[in-house]
């Protein structure tokens, strides 16, 4: 269970510092989403957290799969001066989305979605102290699938149990149950995207 302090009245305002130069990054700048990025975007498959030049802002990217969480924390903790993660992310692995929620509570960080964050991502997100999503950028939902599944065509895609937690960890972000039961009726090949006005009333941001 996460549950996030009241945030305060007014939310900090941020200037989104873009990644490090090429030589201080382990993947190019153009891997990172713009606050509006061409529709044509789609994030890299390899995860990374790549620094702002002052260390302030940290850029979460790829998919999250076993070890992201770690690679999270280890940015962190190299980067003591960062005050908000700006996630691009299609997610993947529930847990791994779970205990990044915990170390972005741990760290007391702010988050942003300036482009996209989906699946697994969204617990991330919810971790924030305060959450920003910047405009025309989307935050999806959908089941958790049953990873035997795809060794296994005969077994269900939907796992129950994922779902069950996804619900449990929703519900204690404080999140409007309509859109967590609307999330959970989506099937793990499709994503919702809520507006951004069902995000705001559904306490998402």
């Amino acid at each position: 269970e996460f549950q996030n302090k009241a945030p305060a009245k007014s939310p900090p305002t941020y200037t989104v510092a873009p990644p490090a130069p090429p030589s201080k990054m382990t993947q190019p700048t153009t891997t990172y989403a713009p606050a509006y990025a061409p529709a044509a975007y789609k994030p890299p498959k390899e995860f990374d957290v790549i620094a702002s030049a002052d260390g302030k802002t940290l850029h979460m990217v790829g998919e999250i799969n076993v070890g992201s969480a770690i690679i999270l924390k280890n940015a962190i903790r190299k980067n003591p001066k960062a005050k908000l993660l700006a996630m691009s992310s299609v997610g993947e692995r529930l847990i791994e989305g779970v205990a990044m929620a915990h170390i972005v509570r741990e760290f007391g960080l702010d988050t942003y979605v300036g482009f996209h964050c989906s699946s697994s991502c969204t617990f991330a997100f919810l971790g924030g102290k305060n959450r920003i999503l910047a405009p025309h950028a989307k935050i999806g939902f959908h089941q958790a699938s049953n990873s035997f599944y795809f060794l296994n065509p005969n077994q269900d895609i939907i796992s129950e149990d994922g779902n069950m937690l996804m619900r449990s960890l929703y519900g204690s972000a404080k999140m409007d149950a309509a859109i967590i039961d609307e999330g959970l009726k989506t099937s793990p090949t499709e994503i919702w995207y809520p507006e951004t006005a069902k995000l705001l009333a559904g306490n998402v941001v």
